[in-house]
C-alpha cells in the first residue's frame, strides 16, 4: 500500500436445479460499547468479560467486507485532532476522522449487507505525516509501532471490544498485517553505494510524530551509526527502479518506504512475537498480509510455520483454520497466467509452506477488462480457469471488484451487478470494500458526513446496490453450491462482449450461471444442461427485465435470446412438463471454420421450414443480426461481411426465432489490411508546458517527458480507426495494467453532424475553436474509458459507457495503438470526425493530479490551481471520405 501514485438492462441468467452466537456477551463498560448477554471466565473465549476466542470458521463460506478505518465512520470525534494540524477531512492527504469506535457503531449495517466476516485497514500507531512526499498515514500501512493501536483510531480495549462484537455476532476479524516496509524516514536520492550505506544517505525532514519508528528493533534506522548498521535491521537501498531485479523487488525501497531486512533473526523475533500477541490478547481470527511479494520467501515460512509461529498460537487459542492471506498486486495479460504462478509461489510447498492463499488480483484486472471493458468473454474463461486450477484451494482466494489501492471500478452500474454476482457466484470469498454499496466514484471516500468527499452519511440500506449485494449473499449463504460447489465452464464469446456460461455443482444440487456481458442482446447457443428435455426454468429473482421461463430443447440444450445486462435468478419448476416438438434443422453450405476471410464472403443454406425468416448473427450480436428471407424450398443466401480494419476473431450463427432453432458456430478470421485512408500529423517536442507554456510536471525524479507528444498517425477501414500516438518517453516502471505510467490521456472525439459540448470535463478547460466532442475516453496506467457528452459538464464526465477501446503499448517504439469502434459509439463511420488528444497525469487510484504555483513530488507545478489540466495537446482532423 502507498499512498496515491499513480438505458440498458443487466442481464445475469443463474439457473437453479435440484435433483433429489456463540452465547457469550458482555455489558462493557465502555458505554459506547452495543450492550449484550453475560460473559463469564468459565465460559469459553471469554477473556475479561469478552468473547475473543472462538474456533475458525469454514473459510470457503464467509463474506468479507473491508474497510478503511479513517474513511469508514467518526466515533469517538475528540480522537480526531491529536495536536499536529493533520486532521483535515476537506485534504484526501490527510486524516478524516474515521476510528474504531465508528466500526463498532456500523456492526449492524455491515452485518445487515450480508458480511460475516469483518477486514479493517491496519489499526497500529503510523507515521503521521510524511512532508517528502507531502501525504498523511491515515491508510494505517506505514507502521512506527506494531504493538500499539493508533491515537487516532482508539485504544486496545476499543479494539477487544471490536474483536467481541464481531464474535457475539457470529462475525471473525482479519488484521491487516505490514512486515515489508515502515515509513519513509530515510532515502538515498542522489548517491548510493550498496557497500557503504551512509553514501547518499539522508533523513526525510519534519517526519510527524518522530524521526524513526518507535518499536525496537525497527527504531535502529540511522545509516550513519556504526552500531545501527552492524545491527542491520534495514536494508540500506534507495527506491525500487526494475521489479525485473528479484534483489531490488525483495530489498530496496517500494514506494520509498524504508525496508526492513526481514532475514534478519531479530526482526523475525519482534514480528513473530507481536503477531501472536494480537492472536492472544485481541482473538484476530485471520491475518491480512501487505505487500508480499516484497519479502523473502522464508521469511513467511518462518513467520507463519515455526514453533513459536503465527499458526502455533492460532492453534493453542482454539483456531485450527486461521487464514492467512496476501497482498501480491500482480495481474496477467490477457491468456497468460504467470500472475497466478507468482501468487501461487507465496503460498509455498508442502514441504515449507507459507501463506494459505493470496488476493486475486488477477482475476479482479479480468473483472475490469470483461465487464467494464468489453473484452472477450473467452478471457474470462481462461482467468477463472486459471483460478480454478492453478491455487491448490481456489475456495479461499479473497476475490474483489475494488480496493483502496486501486480505482473504483471502471464500468457502468449495471457493469459492476455483473462483477459482483461472479465473484458471489464462484469459488472464492467475496470482498465487498466499502463504498460499493453505495457506488463511490473515488476509492478513498469517506462513509460519514463531515469525512473526505462526503457531505451525507451513507449507510443507506435502502440503496439499490446495498440491497443487490444483500440479496446475492442471501443466495450464496443459503445454497453452499456457490461457496463449496465444484465448477465447469460451458460457453463464452471469443469474439468480445457476450455470453459466459459455467455450471456449479454441489452433492446433488446443479446450478447454471449465464452472464451477457455485453450492451446488447446476445444468443445463447444450444448450451449444454444436462437436465431433461421439456424441464422448465422458472426465474425466482428479477432485477431490470422481466423474463418469462425458459424451456430445455432436445439432447439437453438450452437456446435463449439473453437480454443485455439485468440479473434474474431461475430454478427448475419441478418435474419435466413442457412440450418439446420435434426439431427443425438449419444448414450452412459452407465451412469456414478456422479460416481468415479477407473479403466477403456467400453464405447459403437451407432451413426445414419453407419461407421462413433466418438472421444471420454475427459475434451474437441480435441487434446487428442480418435478416434472411428462406424460399417456398427452404433455401436461403446472404453475405457474410469482412469490411473492418486490421485482424480480428469471429463467429457466425443462423437462427429462427421462430424456430427456436440455431446452426452449429462456425468460427472463423477475419484480416482487412488495406486502410481507406493512412495519415500522420506531428506535434513539437518539448512544448508539454501547458496552454500558457509555463507549466511543469511532478518534480518526483520518476517524472520525465512521458506527457510529451510527439506524432499521431490515423488509419480506418470500415467500424475501425487505428490511433497510434508516439510519445517522446515512455516507461512502465510501476507495472501498470495498461503497461505505460506518468501519463493521463483525455482524447476527444468531435463527429461531424452531432451536437457536442466544450467544456472539457474534469480539465477545467474548453475545446479548441469550433470543437465540441460527443464522446471522451480516459486511458492511464490502471483505467482506461468511454464516456458519451451526455451529462457532462465542466464537472461531471458524462455517460460511462459499457466498453472501452483495445489499447496495445510497444515500449521500444514508445507508441500507443489504440482500436476504436464506430458502432460502439452508434456512428456509423470516421470520415470527417475530429480528434482532440491532451495529456496530464493521474494517480493509481485514478485522482487527477492537481497543480499549483510552486509545484511537488505528486504535484504540477507552473500555474495557478484553476488552470486548465492540460500539460501536451494535439488536435487532428480526419479525411472527409
Amino acid at each position: 500500500m502507498k499512498p496515491r501514485k499513480h438505458g440498458l438492462c443487466l442481464s445475469i441468467l443463474i439457473f437453479f436445479a435440484v435433483a433429489g452466537s456463540n452465547g457469550c456477551g458482555v455489558v462493557s463498560d465502555n458505554e459506547k460499547v452495543t450492550k449484550a448477554g453475560a460473559c463469564s471466565e468459565s465460559t469459553n473465549g471469554c477473556v475479561d468479560g469478552r468473547l475473543l476466542h472462538v474456533p475458525s470458521p469454514d473459510w470457503r463460506d464467509q463474506i468479507i467486507y473491508f474497510l478503511m478505518i479513517d474513511r469508514f465512520n467518526d466515533g469517538d470525534p475528540l480522537r480526531n485532532d491529536q495536536g499536529y494540524g493533520l486532521y483535515d477531512p476537506s485534504k484526501e492527504s490527510h486524516y478524516s476522522g474515521g476510528d474504531l469506535q465508528g466500526v463498532i457503531d456500523q456492526l449492524d449495517y455491515i452485518q445487515n449487507i450480508g458480511a460475516t466476516t469483518l477486514w479493517t485497514t491496519p489499526p497500529v500507531a503510523n507515521q503521521w505525516w510524511n512532508e517528502a512526499q507531502g501525504y498523511g498515514g491515515f491508510h494505517g500501512y506505514w507502521p512506527i509501532d506494531h504493538r500499539k493501536i493508533d491515537e487516532h483510531f482508539g485504544d486496545l480495549e476499543t479494539y477487544k471490544n471490536l474483536s467481541h462484537e464481531l464474535h457475539n455476532r457470529g462475525m471473525y476479524l482479519i488484521h491487516d498485517v505490514v512486515i515489508n516496509h515502515t515509513g519513509n524516514y530515510f532515502d538515498y536520492n542522489n548517491e548510493y553505494d550498496p557497500n557503504d550505506p551512509s553514501v547518499g544517505f539522508e533523513f526525510v525532514s519534519n517526519s510527524v510524530p518522530p524521526s524513526a519508528p518507535t518499536m525496537p528493533p525497527l527504531h535502529m534506522n540511522n545509516a550513519n551509526n556504526p552500531e545501527h548498521v552492524k545491527a542491520g535491521i534495514y536494508h540500506w537501498t534507495p527506491l525500487i527502479v526494475d521489479l525485473d531485479d528479484p534483489v531490488q523487488e525483495s530489498t530496496y525501497q517500494m514506494g520509498r518506504l524504508d525496508d526492513i531486512n526481514t532475514s534478519n533473526p531479530q526482526v523475525r523475533k519482534a514480528f513473530k512475537d507481536v503477531y501472536n500477541y494480537w492472536i492472544t490478547e485481541t482473538g484476530v481470527d485471520a491475518y491480512r498480509i501487505d505487500t508480499v511479494k516484497y519479502v523473502e520467501h522464508d521469511f513467511w515460512n518462518d513467520f507463519f510455520h515455526a514453533d513459536d509461529g503465527i499458526l502455533q498460537t492460532a492453534l493453542a487459542t482454539g483456531r485450527d483454520n486461521f487464514l492467512t492471506f496476501g497482498e501480491v498486486k500482480d495481474v496477467s495479460k490477457p491468456m497468460s497466467d504467470l500472475a497466478e504462478r507468482k501468487l501461487l509461489s507465496y503460498l509455498g510447498s508442502e514441504a515449507k509452506p507459507e501463506l494459505s492463499s493470496a488476493i486475486g488480483f488477477p482475476l479482479h484486472e479480468e473483472l475490469g477488462r470483461i465487464f467494464a471493458g468489453g473484452r472477450p468473454t473467452s478471457w474470462l474463461t481462461f482467468r477463472v480457469n486459471a483460478h480454478l486450477t492453478v491455487y491448490p484451494n481456489p475456495y479461499i482466494v479473497p476475490n474483489f471488484i475494488d480496493n483502496h489501492d486501486t480505482p473504483r471500478f471502471p464500468g457502468s452500474e449495471v457493469a459492476m451487478k455483473q462483477a459482483l454476482a461472479l465473484i458471489f457466484t464462484i469459488p472464492g470469498i467475496p470482498v465487498i470494500y466499502q463504498g460499493n454499496e453505495q457506488n463511490h466514484v473515488d476509492s478513498r471516500q469517506a462513509m460519514f458526513a463531515g469525512g473526505y468527499l462526503t457531505d451525507a452519511d451513507q449507510f443507506n440500506q435502502q440503496s439499490e446496490l446495498y440491497q443487490f449485494i444483500q440479496a446475492l449473499a442471501q443466495l450464496r449463504q443459503s445454497n453452499k453450491i456457490f461457496s463449496r460447489g465444484s465448477m465447469e465452464l460451458l460457453q463464452d464469446n471469443p469474439t468480445g462482449a457476450g455470453i459466459f456460461a459455467y455450471k456449479r455443482s454441489y452433492n446433488d444440487e446443479q446450478a447454471f450461471v449465464i452472464m451477457n456481458t455485453a450492451e446488447h442482446a446476445t444468443l445463447l447457443n444450444r448450451m449444454p444442461t444436462g437436465l431433461p428435455s421439456g424441464q422448465v426454468l422458472e426465474p425466482i429473482f428479477r432485477h431490470g427485465n422481466n423474463t418469462s421461463a425458459l424451456v430445455v430443447g432436445p439432447d439437453g440444450f438450452l437456446i435463449a435470446e439473453v437480454p443485455a445486462r439485468g440479473v434474474l435468478i431461475l430454478k427448475a419448476a419441478g418435474q419435466s412438463s413442457a412440450q418439446v416438438n420435434t426439431p427443425h434443422r438449419i444448414r450452412v453450405d459452407q465451412d469456414y471454420s478456422a479460416q481468415t476471410l479477407k473479403e466477403s464472403a456467400i453464405l447459403s443454406g437451407s432451413v426445414s421450414k419453407p419461407n421462413g425468416t433466418l438472421a444471420l448473427v454475427i459475434d451474437g450480436n441480435l441487434e446487428n443480426s442480418i435478416s434472411v428471407t428462406a424460399d417456398e424450398n427452404g433455401n436461403w443466401q446472404t453475405l457474410l461481411p469482412a469490411v473492418d480494419l486490421g485482424f480480428r476473431q469471429r463467429f457466425f450463427e443462423m437462427y429462427s426465432a421462430e424456430l427456436n432453432v440455431t446452426s452449429e458456430r462456425q468460427q472463423y478470421s477475419e484480416s482487412i489490411e488495406l486502410a481507406n485512408w493512412d495519415v500522420r500529423f506531428s506535434d513539437p517536442l518539448n512544448d508539454d508546458h501547458g496552454r500558457t507554456g509555463k507549466l511543469f510536471p511532478p518534480t518526483e525524479s520518476t517524472f520525465g517527458k512521458q506527457m510529451d507528444i510527439e506524432a499521431v498517425q490515423a488509419r480506418s477501414a470500415g467500424d475501425t480507426l487505428l490511433l497510434d500516438i508516439t510519445m517522446h518517453e515512455l516507461t512502465d516502471m510501476w507495472v501498470a495494467s495498461n503497461h505505460l505510467d506518468h501519463v493521463a490521456f483525455t482524447i476527444f472525439l468531435d463527429f461531424p453532424g452531432s451536437e457536442g459540448i466544450t467544456p472539457l470535463s474534469l480539465l477545467q478547460a474548453d475545446a479548441p475553436e469550433n470543437f465540441k466532442w460527443d464522446f471522451s475516453h480516459v486511458l492511464y496506467g490502471w483505467g482506461n474509458f468511454l464516456f458519451s457528452s451526455d451529462g457532462a459538464s465542466a464537472e461531471q464526465p458524462g455517460r460511462k459507457l459499457g466498453s472501452a477501446p483495445d489499447i496495445k503499448v510497444d515500449k521500444g517504439k514508445r507508441t500507443i495503438t489504440i482500436e476504436y469502434s464506430a458502432r460502439a459509439l452508434g456512428q456509423n463511420k470516421w470520415a470527417g470526425s475530429k480528434i482532440y488528444i491532451t495529456t496530464w497525469d493521474r494517480a493509481g487510484e485514478g485522482g487527477i493530479r492537481t497543480l499549483s504555483p510552486e509545484g511537488a513530488a505528486w504535484e504540477f507545478g507552473g500555474g495557478e490551481p484553476n488552470e486548465p489540466l492540460i500539460l501536451d495537446e494535439l488536435l487532428i482532423e480526419l479525411p472527409n471520405q
